[in-house]
């Protein structure tokens, strides 16, 4: 008999990334505006010193997205076809910038 593989794939560490804004449990709103193909969703901890941002790009090109954050960024992981969760510099410019790959997911972690 033989098993299919059971490796975690690039869809799994998604979804373990968004069970991380869910550890949070405080939901908070997020705005997408004028960007087609990208989707984000928030949440704070109860103490309201840590928040986790969720950035998905699910269109075939790079997105160049401007993030307007209330806080200083402690972590960014990447998924992407290179990176699997991998601690990623998450080079924000000054008028708060980020590019992400196509068909990637960010996980930001930010210090309130």
């Amino acid at each position: 008999m033989s098993y299919p593989d059971v490796r975690p794939t690039k869809t799994f560490f998604a979804f373990w990334a968004f069970n991380k804004l869910y550890e949070l449990g405080n939901c908070v709103p997020v705005k997408v505006e004028n960007v087609q193909g990208v989707h984000a969703c928030a949440a704070v901890s109860a103490d309201g010193k840590l928040g986790l941002l969720l950035v998905s790009n699910y269109s075939p090109r790079e997105k160049r997205l401007n993030l307007a954050l209330n806080g200083k960024i402690k972590s960014c992981k990447i998924i992407d076809a290179e990176l699997t969760l991998t601690e990623f510099n998450c080079a924000i410019d000054a008028n708060g910038d980020l590019s992400m790959k196509d068909f990637s997911v960010a996980l930001i972690e930010v210090e309130l």
